[in-house]
């Protein structure tokens, strides 16, 4: 990946670069990361004098309507969530063709490199467990599914006291829908068109289905499974048999997965019913999840 200091400065319409003043305020000052839907800039809000992130889309992206409005999605979503453990969205908007969204700059590490360091104690993975399902129920209890949801997309920045705090961020997939009926609107992606990442994939995306809540449900549980166990629920060599094992295998026992935990059966059977093969038979939404976190005995996990 070139360097900040070797990319063209600049604007040109429907792209930009470092050394570019977005809509006559955002100071692009460096690349903080790029990916399939766009770059990541780190800039200086010149009007508020302050640090903020700037994510754009991809000028090829820009000019599909529908990508285009699957990005917007994520802005309106983001400014819904006014959530202590979300990502702030501070402004969105297009300047000269370039889709762009201002959101507070966070310091400090994604939640996979926590994992990757090794296992976590229990009690750090109880509270990260519990502020995720709190940004994510928030989200659900407005209408709005993330569709993908992986440590990644987790980040841990200091809070007060200087404790690590979880928020969650990228809603690069999310859509909206009927607060009444998971699925009832229309999703900007068609059947058969996989979303989600393959280690936290539910069942019904692995074969292209439409996602919804429960399908949120479901990669959390996978998630949570991680955060006490240091592994995924599935552990495959190619991700067609990935997929598969979420479509047809049960899950090992957390205690199975990482000798020395000890497991609650609450919280054991809380993350088997959050990883059900049914939608049906899962937590129908993030709220309820949340719930039944909130009523584990304490500790719900411990080492020994």
């Amino acid at each position: 990946m070139p360097s900040a200091e070797t990319r063209p400065r600049g604007t040109l319409r429907g792209m930009v670069a470092v050394g570019a003043l977005l809509d006559r305020r955002y100071a692009l000052t460096s690349v903080l990361g790029e990916g399939g839907m766009g770059t990541v800039f780190e800039a200086t809000d010149t009007t508020e004098g302050t640090r903020v992130a700037i994510k754009t889309l991809r000028q090829d992206l820009a000019a599909d309507p529908a990508l285009r409005e699957r990005f917007e999605r994520e802005a309106r979503a983001l400014f819904a969530l006014a959530h202590p453990h979300v990502v702030e969205v501070l402004d969105f908007g297009i300047d000269q063709g370039v889709a762009y969204i201002a959101t507070e700059l966070l310091i400090g590490r994604p939640l996979s490199e926590a994992i990757d360091n090794g296992p976590l104690d229990p009690r750090l993975a109880t509270l990260w467990a519990r502020q995720l399902l709190s940004a994510l129920a928030s989200a659900h209890a407005q209408g709005v599914v993330h569709r993908d949801l992986k440590p990644d997309n987790v980040f841990l920045t200091r809070g007060p006291g200087g404790l690590e705090i979880a928020k969650l961020l990228d809603f690069g997939l999310v859509r909206f829908v009927d607060s009444e009926q998971w699925g009832a609107s229309a999703t900007l992606t068609t059947d058969g068109e996989v979303m989600g990442s393959p280690g936290y994939i539910s069942p019904e995306q692995a074969c292209g289905g439409r996602a919804d809540g429960t399908s949120d449900v479901y990669s959390v549980g996978c998630m949570i499974f991680e955060l006490y166990t240091g592994n995924w629920p599935f552990e495959e060599d190619t991700q067609v048999k990935l997929f598969r094992a979420h479509l047809l295998k049960k899950a090992p026992r957390m205690h199975e997965s990482r000798p020395g935990l000890n497991v609650s059966p609450a919280l054991q059977n809380l993350v088997d019913r959050a990883m059900e093969k049914p939608r049906a038979d899962r937590y129908q939404d993030a709220v309820a999840l949340l719930s039944a976190f909130d009523a584990l005995p304490q500790p719900a996990a411990w080492l020994g």
